[in-house]
């Protein structure tokens, strides 16, 4: 005999692994075992993965089964049904009271985790149908958890290459500071006081007044240039680093500003 609600479709399925693409976080998975949960008036539902060392962690709420699971969970590799006879014996069902179904979120034949339903309804029991549609779904399960796991695993190489690549940006701008910055602003020193002192005698068209604007401007050119590979800012804290936009804008645009 097949009943059931009609819920259980594969456009259902495809909903779930839609919003595990689109979002492919741990929440995700939280929320889909709590969608199947509610698809089967399940009370209780529980979802652990294992981690980098083979352990099984539980997903998200672990109000439900707070204790570590038993190691021969970890060798699962087909669905266990409490109300099948043969399942019944089974030493996991001792360990997980409460637990009507427990299946396997396998990838290419290796357990990745565990998802553990209790009974449907006040006494309700799986039928053939809800089982091969929630085998389906650990399936899905298992692919999301493969996609997490890469997302993350690409979010982490960004992060280290930004990191590399904001370091070297700062070692570059440390360099032109300390180097050709600093040589510019000591030869324009000299160059000022050269005609301040009087030492050289002005006269019409003495190129030293205009060696100093030239370099003003390149020392200008070149602390504009370091701002843009690292600005100062980033390592002032928050209220300095709006101080420094403020004298910027101030100094850019020649408009009063205010800042509190």
């Amino acid at each position: 005999a097949v009943y059931g609600n009609i819920v259980l479709t594969q456009e259902k399925l495809a909903e779930l692994a839609l919003a595990l693409s689109m979002r492919p976080e741990l929440a995700t998975l939280e929320q889909m075992v709590t969608a199947v949960a509610e698809m089967f008036d399940v009370s209780h539902s529980f979802l652990a993965l294992t981690n980098g060392t083979g352990q099984l962690l539980p997903v998200g709420n672990v109000s439900t089964y707070a204790a570590s699971l038993p190691a021969n969970m970890k060798k699962l590799q087909r669905p266990l049904l409490r109300s099948r006879p043969q399942d019944a014996r089974n030493a996991i069902f001792e360990t997980v009271s409460w637990a009507e179904l427990i299946l396997p979120v396998q990838v290419r034949q290796e357990l990745i985790g565990v998802l553990l339903l209790s009974r449907p309804g006040k006494q309700g029991y799986f039928n053939a149908r809800q089982l091969q549609f929630l085998r389906q779904a650990a399936g899905v399960l298992a692919v999301g958890s493969e996609n997490i796991t890469l997302f993350e695993a690409t979010l982490k190489l960004s992060r280290e290459r930004l990191s590399f690549q904001e370091q070297e940006r700062k070692k570059l701008s440390q360099q032109i500071h300390d180097d050709p910055l600093q040589q510019i602003t000591y030869a324009t020193t000299m160059v000022d006081q050269l005609v301040h002192r009087g030492e050289v005698i002005q006269q019409a068209g003495d190129p030293l007044p205009t060696v100093a604007v030239h370099l003003r401007q390149a020392a200008g050119t070149l602390r504009e240039i370091c701002v843009g590979l690292y600005p100062p800012m980033q390592d002032q804290g928050v209220e300095l680093a709006v101080q420094e936009i403020v004298v910027q804008f101030r100094g850019k645009y020649g408009l009063k500003t205010d800042f509190s």
